[in-house]
This record gives C-alpha cells, sequence and structure tokens, in this order.
C-alpha cells in the first residue's frame, strides 16, 4: 500500500459498502452494546464495539496485512452466512435488509456463522495463493483482534483515529479503560495489579 495514503484512505479506498456493514455487524456480534450491565454498574458499562467503531479497526489491521485482506474476510463471512441458511442452522429469523448475508443474521447466529467459516474453510475470489494461509490464520483470530481495538487506545484517538499511526494523537481517555479501570500508560500498573492479585489469592 502507498505509504503516502492516509488512514482514511485505508478505509475508503479499499473498502466496500457492504464490507464495512459485515465487519459492523461482526463487531456488534462479538461486543454487543451492555444495557443490563449498565443498570447494574453504572452507564459506562453500556457501550459496545460499535461505538468504538472497532469496525473501522478491523479493516486497517487487516489490509495492513494484504490491501484485499478485510474485502476477502468480509466476502467469506457472509458466504458462511449464506451456507449457514442455506442448511437451515440459523437459530433466529433473518432479516434481510440488503447490507449482506452475514448483516441479515442476528447476532448469535453470526457467531455460528464464523464458527462454520473456521471449520470449513470457504474460499475467497478475492484472494489469491500464497495469502490463504494469512486468511485462515486472520479467521482465527478476528475475535482477538475485536478485543485488542476494544481494549486498546484507538477510540481515543479521536479524529485522528484514520491517519498514519505516527500521525496520531491521544485525543482523550478511552471509555473501555474506564469500563475495566485502567488508568492508561503508568509504570509499574501491570507489576502492581498481578502482585495486588497474588496477595488477595493467598
Amino acid at each position: 500500500m502507498d505509504s503516502e495514503l492516509n488512514g482514511e484512505d485505508k478505509v475508503l479506498d479499499y473498502t466496500l459498502k457492504q464490507t464495512k456493514e459485515t465487519f459492523e455487524a461482526f463487531v456488534e456480534a462479538v461486543i454487543p452494546r451492555s444495557p443490563k450491565l449498565a443498570e447494574q454498574y453504572g452507564n459506562i458499562q453500556y457501550y459496545g464495539a460499535l461505538d468504538f467503531l472497532i469496525d473501522e479497526y478491523l479493516i486497517i489491521t487487516l489490509n495492513e496485512y494484504h490491501p484485499d485482506l478485510a474485502e476477502a474476510t468480509a466476502e467469506m463471512l457472509n458466504v458462511a452466512a449464506e451456507k449457514l441458511i442455506l442448511r437451515n442452522e440459523n437459530r433466529e429469523p433473518v432479516h434481510f435488509n440488503g447490507s449482506g448475508n452475514f448483516s441479515a443474521l442476528t447476532p448469535n447466529d453470526r457467531l455460528l456463522a464464523l464458527a462454520l467459516l473456521k471449520k470449513y474453510q470457504y474460499t475467497s475470489s478475492h484472494l489469491l495463493f500464497p495469502f490463504e494461509n494469512i486468511f485462515f490464520n486472520i479467521t482465527d483470530n478476528l475475535i482477538r483482534i475485536t478485543m485488542m481495538g476494544y481494549y486498546s487506545e484507538w477510540f481515543g484517538y479521536g479524529m485522528t483515529r484514520l491517519k498514519m499511526p505516527n500521525e496520531r494523537i491521544l485525543e482523550f481517555y478511552p471509555l473501555s479503560w474506564n469500563q475495566v479501570g485502567y488508568p492508561g500508560p503508568v509504570p509499574g500498573h501491570v507489576f502492581k495489579n498481578s502482585q495486588e492479585q497474588k496477595e488477595t489469592q493467598v
């Protein structure tokens, strides 16, 4: 990818509308909004991955491996969703809205489609040798990448999040850090917490 392209180009130039909607549906399934947690622990616990724009994080992260990887991954999620529907293995009604098969599934059924994809490794017209191996490795880690983006500083970059990494500025404290009580980069924070946990377990 041309180094002169900024982060916004990475999202817009290499991503079809259906691809973005597919990743929006994916991150919503992995980390949904939690109104019940908000009632119990406060409004800060309400927000999910969609609120923190983790779909953009996924697209940029995948395309850093290869410019077509996000497109191929979205295609395969939609193929897996189609297979799930044809096999009558979706557990809830499908609601087609013009955004593709994966988005038409309910969040729980989207995770079933991902499991189907990992099991049968459907191919992609966007992905040519030698990128198949990279893709299947990425497929196994899609949920992990989503979690990493959610609890990273990504959302805190605000308007600069789509710029090149060396041009991003942490504009505000990420809400996901607040959800878990992480104070941000503090020397010894991880060590201190691990020591406290050990002392509690004794």
